[in-house]
């Protein structure tokens, strides 16, 4: 007997099942193909059915299904079974966990038992009947999704949203309803819970706030979420709740495709009216009503503005509105206006019918600058919208017309009066269309070519970029990306820097000039200077990589500066540090031009004084004095400090370095310190000759005739400060020889190289000082020379004030004398001088010296009588009185010549003066006197 096909059999199952003959086809079945896979899966169904769900019989059912060759189709399967919802989960767990389907043709359908499984299990926790038959079509049919959004929505009337939303995103149906319903219930329960708390402002504008995020996260569709707010609407207790919702609504409804014009308009609408009733209302806080523009910036132009115009919404108007309303409406245009939001002011003048003459000014000033009104009409034009102050103004151009408007009658919207100038300045400028300049699609390219146009001054062509105020006007008021500004600036110095060093690529110094006026141009351009520095420093290593290697330090400089700019310190330590990776690659190449450049350009001289220890090392210091470094002070002090701890090794180097940078008094300072370095030895060697008593010299010291020098003290300084010396008044001696003659020659010719040193830096106090030093050595090694070899002289030096006493009184001609006073500043007591030198040592020539620089006066006469009497005892010699009595001559004051005369016993001189014409005066005064006192 034939066995029937498999389409027969299909029928034959189905048939049976839809009409609950089940045993009756099953028994056929078992008689007629008892071997058929079919035959073995209906009688598995039958003990299913009666409660005997064995699974190692289910697995022999597939086992039999795997060797069947035909091609089945599981459709007989997707027909209603009498099973309970119990029976319906087992079933379709079991099927799920032994898939006794799965070596069906290719061709074939199976559900996914597994996902039918999890379904139902969810349906049947929740007592809800399902249709298996639906759901066996497959996820994608429209049977399947209709029985699972039926399924959610009667679990959405159970308010189980958890399950709900399990069970969409399990069948993959729509979830946007579940949150919305879910967010209904959520308000409605809080306000229920908590009404004083939910009726509070901070509380309700949280909460739609929450409601709008939740919306977003899951993905609701737009449509659905605007709908929600709008449905909420009535409960609003107030009007800025009312208006949060709206704009909420708003939002949503802007993202629905495609774009529902009339609901658009309508909340649109609704939107402006509810903010400004907020706005009326007192109890709504200022700070919720700050404007935050969300419109598209309006091109100025008239046509564009024309067709935003014929697209507005209109409002009905109502006679509701009152007046305070419409001034608000009229208030918010002004507020969109200084907001720079044309199409936010239009829209409130288009809705609420209510004109603002600011808003009509800016029109015209569109109208003026795009040549629609004519010069002579502009007057006119203006009274129409506005009265004007001054009725006889008048306007030689466009442009002052636009700044009469600005100043004078505008009171909202003065950004965009000046975006409408910029517009036009550039546009006149560059000798363009004003329509082209405002639409052109790449500001950034009318921008460099504004800053290539140079600018006109007396018929003179000034340098390019003389326009750097409008470009960077034109930056803000065209909204220009700061990475393009950045991008533009980058390429500009790349290109000076290459154009600069092309052109005068032996000279340096005229490179750095040329490219330091290009950076303070082109910078100001950047609102970041660290952005633009980060881009420079780039370029610089791609540069420095294609051995562009002038370019790359220019451009490192550039990027230090920015960097410096914008006072960033940690970009400043990575330039500091690839200019350290930079010179080492120069190094090995000897660029000693560009290792001092790329120091002198970032000028941080502490950080970088390796590069000045390299120039040193390799003999190339010389790189750091090339003509135009002495205009640059930090690195005078850098180098200065970094010579002065090698100038004992280096003096040389440290005084050419010196006279380079015009630092005369740190050169006069070295020939000083170089000048005591050699006398202070002598000096010490000197005094040793005296040193017996560790007791401090007699006499007050004296201060130091030379100050120290500006320049930083040497540690083997020496000037006439005196030295301990024992009580007694002994002077230091010196041991003539050629060598100490020596020795004094050099540090005299270095205290007069210190003087003219001084005087270079104007420095006269410390000049002065050092030529009397000078003096004092001279005198040294005049006593040096008149000595002969071997010989002790006394040292005139490093003395004290008793010494340098003694030593004018006692020992040195009256020209010796006074060198030693002046280098000590000492004020000599020239009676005591006198007295030991003429009177009491017949020193005739010592006096003929002294009386041609000074006057014999009563005090110096009577310092010589008082010295002359403690030091003789009166002495009667003739020889000593006539000295004294030649002194006494020599006085001009009668009185006081009788006086010494006659206490000194001169009977010759005192007969003179009796026998003169002072007779009658002396009586009158040294006789007068006399008879007073007895």
């Amino acid at each position: 007997m034939a066995v029937p096909d498999m389409e027969t059999l299909s029928n034959l199952v189905l048939e049976a099942m839809s009409s609950h003959r089940f045993h009756f086809v099953l028994e056929a079945f078992n008689i007629f193909v008892p071997h058929h896979w079919l035959t073995r899966m209906l009688n598995w169904l039958d003990s299913f059915m009666k409660g005997e769900s064995e699974r190692d019989k289910l697995e022999l059912v597939r086992d039999a299904i795997s060797l069947y060759e035909e091609g089945d189709d599981m459709i007989l399967f997707r027909q209603s079974m009498n099973l309970t919802r119990n029976q319906q989960q087992d079933l379709l767990t079991m099927w799920a966990d032994v898939q006794p389907f799965d070596s069906l043709a290719m061709d074939v359908s199976v559900p996914d038992f597994g996902l039918l499984a999890e379904i139902v299990t969810l349906c049947v926790h929740s007592g809800i009947d399902v249709n298996i038959a639906n759901l066996m079509q497959g996820s994608n049919s429209l049977q399947f999704q209709q029985e699972c959004l039926k399924a959610v929505e009667i679990l959405l009337d159970q308010r189980n949203f958890d399950v709900a939303l399990k069970l969409a995103k399990t069948s993959d149906v729509p979830a946007d309803s579940i949150f919305v319903t879910q967010l209904h219930t959520m308000f409605e329960s809080q306000t229920n819970q908590n009404e004083a708390q939910t009726s509070s402002l901070r509380y309700r504008t949280a909460f739609w706030n929450r409601c709008h995020q939740l919306l977003t996260v899951h993905h609701v569709r737009p449509d659905l979420a605007s709908n929600f707010f709008r449905d909420v609407l009535p409960k609003a207790q107030t009007s800025w709740e009312s208006h949060l919702m709206i704009d909420h609504a708003l939002k949503w409804m802007r993202l629905v495709k495609p774009i529902r014009k009339d609901a658009l308009v309508e909340l649109e609408v609704l939107w402006w009216q509810t903010r400004i009733e907020a706005d009326l209302d007192s109890s709504t806080p200022s700070s919720l009503l700050d404007l935050q523009p969300d419109s598209p910036m309006c091109p100025l132009l008239m046509a564009k503005i024309n067709e935003i115009a014929d697209a507005l919404p209109y409002a009905q108007l109502q006679s509701t509105y009152s007046d305070s309303f419409l001034e608000k409406v009229s208030e918010w245009i002004g507020r969109n206006l200084d907001a720079a939001e044309l199409v936010g002011a239009l829209k409130l003048s288009y809705m609420f019918r209510r004109q603002s003459p600011d808003l009509l000014l800016i029109l015209f000033m569109i109208d003026l600058v795009e040549n629609n009104v004519d010069m002579p009409r502009v007057k006119s034009r203006l009274l129409q919208i506005i009265a004007l102050k001054d009725k006889e103004v008048e306007w030689k151009d466009r442009q002052s017309a636009i700044e009469y408007i600005d100043n004078e009658l505008l009171k909202h919207g003065h950004v965009l009066c000046q975006r409408l100038l910029v517009f036009h300045q550039v546009a006149v400028i560059l000798d363009l269309k004003y329509e082209y300049v405002v639409e052109h699609s790449r500001p950034i390219s009318i921008l460099k070519m504004l800053l290539e146009t140079p600018t006109q001054s007396s018929g003179l062509q000034l340098a390019i970029g003389g326009h750097l105020n409008l470009a960077r006007n034109w930056i803000t008021a065209s909204r220009i990306a700061m990475t393009q500004v950045v991008d533009l600036v980058k390429d500009e110095l790349i290109e000076a820097a290459r154009s600069a060093y092309g052109q005068v690529s032996t000279e340096t110094n005229m490179v750095v000039s040329l490219l330091r006026g290009t950076f303070n141009r082109w910078v100001t351009l950047c609102a970041d200077p660290t952005q633009l520095g980060r881009a420079l420093l780039q370029a610089a290593l791609d540069l420095e990589e294609n051995n562009e290697w002038p370019v790359a330090v220019e451009l490192l400089i550039f990027s230090h500066s920015s960097f410096t700019l914008a006072c960033d310190v940690e970009n400043i330590g990575q330039i500091l540090n690839h200019a350290r990776s930079f010179i080492d690659k120069l190094l090995l190449d000897q660029q000693w031009i560009l290792i001092t450049r790329l120091t002198t350009g970032i000028q941080r001289y502490t950080e970088m004084s390796y590069v000045f220890e390299l120039l040193k090392e390799h003999d190339q210091f010389e790189y750091l004095l090339r003509k135009g470094m002495d205009r640059l002070p930090l690195l005078r002090q850098a180098l200065l400090d970094f010579l002065r701890p090698n100038c004992l090794e280096n003096r040389e180097l440290f005084r050419l370095v010196a006279l380079h940078f015009h630092m005369h008094a740190e050169v006069a300072g070295m020939w000083q310190d170089e000048a005591n370095s050699l006398l202070k030895p002598v000096i010490s060697q000197a005094f040793k000759s005296i040193l017996k008593t560790s007791k401090k010299p007699t006499g007050s010291p004296l201060p130091k005739t030379v100050e120290s020098s500006p320049a930083k003290k040497s540690s083997t300084s020496w000037s006439l400060e005196p030295t301990n010396l024992p009580t007694s008044i002994d002077l230091p001696m010196l041991k003539a020889s050629p060598e100490m003659k020596k020795i004094f020659t050099a540090a005299m010719h270095n205290l007069a190289h210190a003087t003219e040193y001084f005087l270079q830096a104007g420095k006269l106090s410390h000049a002065n000082q050092c030529a009397l030093q000078a003096e004092l050595v001279a005198l040294q090694i005049h006593l040096v020379s008149r000595a002969a070899d071997g010989q002790h002289i006394y040292c005139i030096l490093g003395l004290n004030a008793a010494q340098v006493d003694v030593l004018i009184c006692e020992t040195l001609t009256y020209p010796e004398a006074e060198i030693v006073s002046r280098g000590y500043g000492f004020s000599v007591t020239w009676g005591k001088a006198l007295m030991r030198h003429y009177v009491l040592n017949d020193g005739s020539d010592y006096l003929e010296r002294f009386i041609r620089r000074h006057t014999i006066t009563p005090t110096i006469v009577e310092q010589v009588v008082a010295a002359f009497e403690l030091e003789s005892g009166f002495s009667k010699k003739s020889e000593t009185l006539d000295r004294l009595e030649r002194l006494v001559s020599m006085l001009t004051d009668a009185e006081v010549k009788y006086r010494l005369a006659s206490r000194l016993g001169l009977r010759h001189l005192v007969g003179e003066l009796l026998s003169s014409s002072a007779l009658p005066y002396l009586r009158d005064t040294a006789w007068g006197k006399k008879a007073n006192q007895d």
